[in-house]
């Protein structure tokens, strides 16, 4: 017999119970999807590895109600990460800390940092503040995978007997997981690309920034413990093959080629609208907008989109302005490596 998919529900207190208890818990943010549990329980947070297939040296983000909560996870908070969080907390900004080893060895993947971040997502701290404790979460879907940014995409890719109940907090407003910024140095270091830009980050702390991102996009860092989550070459993949293109123009040449080989296609444009393409291509099209934002918000759900349509390729082009650009041109360049699941 078949199990039933994970339940849906919008009661935070339920949630938090379920997390409180030791189980799973689909959890809505502005970013993603989280697949929560308790980040002191040892157990509960083995649990998410085994669901996601996830590395165990792939170190996991707590979420926390408040900045105030920062000091029961981390020890030795350079005042300049205190200015982070009161600029941008609640919000998609992770921050690297030195661990004072309250949450279970799993969560920082036996590493010395702990990541911590305050979604900006009312359900979500509901729910953190229901369950008594901080939050592991992940994204809640199978490593290497799309992320899920409805509460649909993670009730399809978890059973009853293995996710509690998803908390249904409507589409994520982000769409792309959080800035990630190393605070154990003397600056600020971006580990991975998101919302929160460098500029931002300099215009607050009044420090240079340095991204670490390109250096750390490697395919196999051994067992040893990964600095920050979504490091792989390959992630956030689809099913079908994704290529890259610098424009439109180039986009809808490879198109018609794959087309003429008998091959199905499906864009993502982000340098255009839709009103801009022929008729012909407006249904292949999944996304066309000038808008960052709004490309960072459509883009998980337009790849799976793409693989309900079962396309063979998805051919995108990352908006080449604004805030989030950085972040979707590094989710596309990991979608579109060479995989190795």
């Amino acid at each position: 017999m078949l199990s039933a998919s994970a339940p849906i529900t919008n009661d935070p207190a339920r949630a938090g119970a379920a997390i409180a208890a030791g189980a799973l818990v689909g959890l809505p943010t502005e970013t993603v999807y989280g697949l929560a549990a308790d980040a002191t329980n040892a157990a509960a947070v083995r649990a998410i590895f085994a669901a996601k297939r996830r590395p165990i040296n792939s170190p996991l983000i707590v979420h926390i109600k408040d900045a105030a909560q920062t000091s029961v996870w981390a020890r030795d908070v350079p005042a300049w990460a205190g200015e982070l969080a009161r600029a941008f907390w609640p919000g998609p900004m992770t921050l690297v800390l030195q661990s004072n080893g309250h949450a279970a060895r799993e969560v920082t993947a036996g590493g010395g940092t702990i990541a911590l971040r305050v979604p900006d997502h009312a359900l979500a701290l509901a729910a953190i503040a229901a369950s008594g404790a901080g939050v592991a979460a992940p994204s809640a879907n199978k490593h290497g995978a799309v992320s899920p940014t409805r509460a649909e995409h993670v009730s399809a890719s978890f059973t009853s007997t293995i996710v509690a109940c998803v908390l249904d907090g409507g589409a994520c407003a982000v769409g792309v997981e959080s800035t990630i910024i190393d605070c154990t140095s003397t600056h600020p270091i971006i580990l991975r690309s998101g919302a929160i830009t460098a500029q931002q980050i300099t215009q607050v702390t009044g420090m240079s920034v340095t991204d670490r991102i390109e250096r750390l996009a490697v395919a196999d860092l051994g067992a040893a413990a990964t600095p920050a989550p979504g490091q792989a070459r390959s992630h956030y993949a689809p099913r079908a093959r994704v290529e890259l293109a610098e424009s439109t123009a180039r986009a809808l040449e490879r198109h018609a080629q794959l087309t003429a080989a008998g091959e199905h296609v499906v864009l993502l444009l982000g340098d255009v609208v839709t009103t801009d393409l022929d008729n012909s291509l407006r249904n292949d099209a999944l996304i066309a907008t000038t808008r960052d934002d709004v490309f960072a918000q459509e883009l998980y759900g337009a790849l799976r989109s793409a693989d309900d349509r079962r396309a063979d390729v998805v051919i995108a082009v990352a908006p080449p302005h604004g805030p989030l650009a950085d972040a979707t041109r590094d989710r596309l360049h990991r979608a579109s490596a060479p995989r190795d699941h």
